[in-house]
């Protein structure tokens, strides 16, 4: 019983993480996996929820990160450009 707990956390722990990084093929490999281990549909339902929750936040975060730099993207503090057709990168 405690190996079986054991690859079921494991498993509820590569769900929560393919979540995080948006892998759906993961996601879906893990739970197939976890739900063949046994998982029970509230467990995995509460695992997705605080992956969720730990996703949005880390967005949120960035979100407000990024805001505060938006003004120093195109350019370094001297003026100088940091990106576009004249370094050769795509970005216009």
């Amino acid at each position: 019983a405690f190996r079986a707990d054991k690859q079921i956390l494991a498993e509820l722990i590569s769900v929560a993480s393919a979540i995080c990084v948006q892998s759906v093929p993961d996601l879906v490999l893990h739970l197939a996996e976890a739900r063949r281990l046994g998982a029970p549909p509230e467990t995995l339902r509460a695992t997705v929820g605080i992956a969720r929750s730990v996703h949005n936040a880390a967005m949120e975060q960035i979100e407000a990160a990024l805001a505060g730099e938006n003004a120093n993207f195109a350019s370094t503090p001297n003026g100088d450009t940091l990106c576009g057709p004249a370094q050769g990168c795509g970005c216009r």
